[in-house]
C-alpha cells in the first residue's frame, strides 16, 4: 500500500501509534458496513449541531442512504475506501 507514513517506532506506512493506540489503515470490507453507518450519521449529527441557523438536520436512515451512494460510487469507478481502526473500532 503506498500513503503516508503514520506514527513512528519503525511501523509500516499503514500502522502507527495515536496516544498508545495501534491504528491500523485497511481497506473497507462488507463487515464494516454498521461502523460506516453509524459514523456518516454521527458526522452529521456533528454538523448540524455547529449549524447556527438550524437549516441542516440528519433525517432518518440518512447513514443508510448515505453509505449506499457512497459505496456505489466507488465500485462505479473502481475506487477503494480505506478505514483506519483504533484499537478495535473504526
Amino acid at each position: 500500500m503506498n500513503g503516508a507514513r503514520i506514527g513512528y517506532h519503525g511501523r509500516s506506512h499503514a500502522e502507527g501509534l495515536i496516544e498508545g493506540i495501534e491504528v491500523k489503515i485497511r481497506k473497507y470490507r462488507e463487515s464494516d458496513r454498521t461502523a460506516l453507518v453509524k459514523l456518516l450519521e454521527e458526522l452529521m449529527d456533528y454538523i448540524a449541531s455547529i449549524d447556527d441557523l438550524k437549516r441542516i438536520r440528519r433525517m432518518p436512515m440518512f447513514g443508510e442512504s448515505y453509505a449506499q451512494r457512497i459505496l456505489h460510487k466507488v465500485a462505479e469507478n473502481s475506487g477503494i475506501i480505506y478505514v483506519a481502526e483504533l484499537g478495535s473500532e473504526l
